[in-house]
């Protein structure tokens, strides 16, 4: 017989839906058990339970469509089913942990039936083990005490003949209809307005894919003594709750976590409109998942903070009723709006069970309370108020770690001892961070320093392998071989010939404009020994790109082909002796160019002092073991990765193979990569080894592969040790040019299959590296922020920009006296001291190992006179590799082929957009 027959809440609608799709997932069910000692009348239990189903009709309910397309809810007139007693007492091997575990394992079938049971289990010694279990689609938290109240209610009545006081009691139909009839227009406008302008996701890190199963666990920070005495005062003094309190303070550590001033994340509300008469007594589920906003900008202090939250709270409540799919397609976020929700707990379960336990003549006893509640988030933070402030964090093990809740934890506790301590700082001061991990950040994760002869260069590493081994050879070039000796007194003739013809001396620039040859490796040692800086201009550049380089850069002499060829044919009457008095280690080595956001590239100047700590380390990092360390030179001279390869040969007395610019790369590649080549060194791109997968290479000789230029991926890592097996020794160095080359490494020995990215390491020796937030401050362990950089390695600044060095180079606040780099890389510390590497904070991109700055792109692109505007964009194509896009808008006819060739005056082909879309002007 059927009882009432009514729609569905917007709730109930989503969990059966969740359900139907997943019947047997333990999502949305609730179990609640607890152990009691004492005389117990098993019978009065199970007619107790018998009259709590009789009296609210949502326990007699199922769900079902067979009334037309409608999702309905049908309330049987009575139900027989839904309580058992086990007696346990004589089984040694019962496990009540198993029993409950096999119950939720039974679930409950929505189509029929009770969606609750009660199972009263005897385990001896007069403990009773009581089990509610029932779907969270029938009703809420705040319903179990209600329903657990009136259950003793009904045992002690039965028990001692009391009389009943229980209130009349309203239908859950009731609170359907009212909610059919409210405003719905008015709240849409609301909740738009509410989130108008919010941007992205708040999450907190995650250390996995969750691809893998979880299990749910359970984390408890505790809030007591002074600091909950002080919690309670700031909220009395300032009239709001201590709901609004953590709200505000969950809300100001989540926009740390993501380097923002305005978080989303949702709250749990009690749904429970007033205007329902007895709607305290009523039993369903009102639940509803609203978001909470917080915009904790930095100038304000915590104190107006908690004011915001709190108004707003109570603006917001009429409108507490809208599904939150609703409310989500509201906003511009696209997607989720968060990924984990907040509960304020205030229906006291527990004290009701120990309230309810003088039921009888005898006195039994709570001994056990569990609760095991799962919901369809990755995080759910239960805050329970009383005496002590309780903060439950209920997470899945296969996306957060226990190490980082455990952090999460020390970060809030922390957070809310300090706002308590200072409630009218800025918001953008208050510290998160504990002792021991602020400790961590700064000492144990950049304990890197290491002596080395710092009155020592570059030059004198070449000059002692020549004594060393004056006959071995230094540079191959096709069939061209130099030794050693030959090297260098043709490196001492070029630099005597610049100082004499050119005038050439300590910090003077010299332009090399050279294809790749042995002569290339002599002009850089004989700029160096001449006491110059080479300024290293590829000849495939534009000539308009080459003449702006020169000129910005001032060179003072360019070794070009023809410049080359005049010293060559006179080189004779130039003394072979190693020259004296040159550089020292503040003098520049180096300048290389690199893309500019305004449209035009700048000069990067790196010290001799700099470079010398970078192949000092890597001659004792990389090459440990290896009796000759030779590399193979394959890329343009301007791109820095090849600083590692020329400089760790000649300074090892190793053997430089250089290629030449007319070779092609799979023609390179099949000759480092084979058995019978000497090359054991090689430094690649990411976009380099997708060429070496596309080759049919059966093993290698190579020992040493050092990735840089590129994030790095897993993919990358698994097409080299297919190649070069166990003996290959795989490095991922990071490192932008201000920075000399590389300042992170990790030596990649093994790669997590379901980890895509492979972490860029810890910083090389004399360096230092933070990870910092948009207000300067230190991130936590996995917390996101921009990768700065200190230390031995760093560059003087960038040619003849004062503005932009003061920009981009800025005082270290963690270490007086130095300089500290902001890279504009978006990186993170992880939990072993190493750094993994997640994007761009702006518009730069890496296309095949180059740093290209889109606006640089823009800038030219929109000089061309039929062009209007433009954007270009970087998208990661099937590859894995990055593509440029370039979308213009400009006049009627404009053509690609010329917006390429306008391109081909300012960049290399290698820079140009893959896809050009032009589209038409509208006036």
């Amino acid at each position: 017989m059927i009882e009432d027959v009514y729609p569905l809440s917007p709730l109930q609608q989503g969990l059966y839906y969740h359900w139907a799709s997943s019947p047997t997932s333990e999502v949305y069910f609730e179990q609640m058990s607890y152990r009691v000692e004492g005389l117990l009348d098993v019978d009065k239990i199970e007619s107790s339970y018998r009259s709590l189903v009789s009296r609210h009709a949502v326990l007699r309910t199922f769900f079902t469509q067979d009334y037309g397309d409608r999702l309905l809810q049908v309330v049987a007139r009575s139900f027989s089913g839904g309580f058992s007693y086990i007696d346990a007492s004589g089984d040694p091997h019962f496990s009540i942990s198993d029993f409950k575990e096999g119950d939720r394992s039974l679930g409950f079938d929505l189509h029929q039936g009770s969606q609750m049971r009660l199972s009263v289990v005897f385990l001896g010694d007069g403990r009773y083990e009581f089990v509610w279990s029932f779907h969270h689609i029938l009703m809420d938290g705040w319903c179990v005490g209600i329903l657990v109240k009136e259950f003793f209610e009904f045992y002690r009545n039965l028990s001692t003949g009391q009389s009943l006081q229980l209130n009349r009691i309203e239908p859950y139909s009731s609170y359907i209809k009212w909610l059919e009839e409210i405003d719905r227009a008015k709240s849409f406008t609301y909740w738009g307005k509410y989130l108008s302008e919010f941007k992205s996701l708040a999450s907190l890190p995650k250390f996995s894919t969750g691809l893998k199963p979880g299990r749910f666990r359970e984390q408890v920070l505790t809030i007591d003594g002074d600091i909950r005495s002080s919690l309670r005062s700031l909220c009395i003094e300032l009239g709001v709750t201590e709901n609004t309190f953590v709200q505000a303070a969950w809300g100001l550590l989540l926009g740390r976590y993501n380097n923002t001033d305005d978080v989303v994340f949702g709250s749990v509300v009690s749904g429970r409109p007033a205007d329902i008469e007895g709607i305290e007594d009523m039993v369903g589920l009102f639940i509803n998942t609203i978001p909470v906003r917080v915009r904790a900008r930095g100038g304000m202090c915590f104190r107006d903070l908690l004011k915001e939250v709190q108004q707003e709270a109570i603006s917001g409540m009429e409108h507490h009723y809208v599904q939150l799919a609703e409310i989500q397609s509201l906003s511009g976020v696209g997607g989720a709006l968060f990924d984990h929700i907040l509960v304020f707990e205030n229906y006291p379960v527990q004290e009701i069970i120990s309230q309810g336990q003088e039921t009888s003549n005898e006195k039994i006893s709570l001994l056990s309370f569990e609760i095991f509640e799962q919901s369809n988030y990755s995080l759910t933070v239960v805050i329970i108020p009383g005496d002590n402030l309780v903060v439950k964090l209920a997470y899945n093990d296969s996306i957060y770690e226990d190490a980082m809740i455990e952090r999460l934890k020390v970060h809030l506790l922390t957070l809310i001892t300090s706002v308590l301590s200072s409630p009218d700082a800025p918001v953008g001061d208050i510290d998160y961070l504990g002792t021991v991990e602020r400790s961590l950040l700064l000492g144990d994760f950049n304990s890197t320093g290491s002596d080395y002869p710092r009155d020592r260069s570059i030059v004198d590493l070449f000059e002692e392998q020549v004594l060393l081994c004056p006959e071995h050879t230094a540079v191959v070039f096709g069939s061209a071989r130099l030794s050693y000796s030959e090297l260098n007194m043709l490196s001492n003739r070029l630099a005597h010939y610049l100082r004499e013809v050119h005038g050439i001396g300590a910090g003077d620039l010299v332009g090399i404009l050279q294809d790749r040859s042995d002569l290339l490796i002599v002009s850089i040692l004989g700029v160096l020994k001449s006491g110059g800086a080479y300024v290293p201009i590829d000849p495939d550049y534009p000539r308009d790109r080459i003449d702006y380089m020169l000129k910005d850069s001032g060179c003072r002499a360019v070794l070009d082909s023809d410049e080359i060829s005049r010293f060559v044919s006179c080189s004779e009457d130039y003394r072979a002796e190693n020259p004296v008095g040159i550089s020292g280690a503040d003098d520049l080595a180096y300048v290389i160019y690199t893309s500019g956001s305004t449209g035009m590239a700048k000069g990067c100047s790196v010290t001799m002092s700099s470079l010398f700590n970078y192949v000092h380390w890597s001659n004792g990092y990389y090459f440990e073991g290896l009796e000759s360390v030779n590399f193979g030179f394959y890329t343009s001279l301007s791109f820095d990765l090849t600083i590692t390869s020329i400089f760790c040969s000649l300074t090892q007395g190793g053997i430089l193979t250089v290629y030449g610019s007319y070779e092609e790369l799979t023609d390179i590649f099949s000759s480092v990569f084979s058995d019978d080549s000497f090359v054991n060194c090689i430094k690649l791109t990411p976009s380099h080894i997708h060429v070496l997968a596309h080759l049919s290479l059966s093993s290698s000789t190579v020992s040493r592969v050092i990735i840089g230029g590129e994030q790095v991926l897993s993919f990358h890592i698994k097409t080299l040790k297919e190649l070069g097996g166990s003996l290959m020794r795989i490095y991922n160095e990071y490192g932008p040019t201000e920075s000399t080359v590389g300042v992170i490494v990790n030596e990649v020995e093994k790669v997590d299959p379901d980890v895509s990215s492979i972490p860029i390491g810890r910083p090389i020796s004399n360096s230092r590296v933070y990870i910092l937030d948009v207000s300067g401050h230190l991130c936590g362990i996995g917390i996101p922020g921009e990768i700065c950089v200190s230390g031995a390695g760093l560059a003087r600044g960038y040619l003849n920009r004062p503005e932009l060095t003061a920009e981009r180079f800025v005082p270290n606040p963690y270490l007086a006296g130095e300089l500290m780099y902001l890279t504009g890389d978006i990186g993170r510390w992880l939990p072993d001291g190493n750094i993994e590497f997640l994007g761009r904070a702006d518009d730069q991109v890496k296309v095949r190992g180059y740093r290209i700055e889109l606006g640089e792109i823009e800038s030219v692109l929109q000089g061309h006179a039929d062009v209007d505007s433009c954007v270009v964009v970087a998208r990661e194509n099937s590859s894995g590799d990055k593509d440029l896009i370039a979308y213009v808008v400009g006049s009627e006819g404009l053509d690609v082929s010329v917006l390429r060739g306008y391109l081909g005056a300012s960049f290399p082909s290698t820079w140009f957009p893959a896809i050009m879309w032009v589209l038409p002007l509208f006036r």
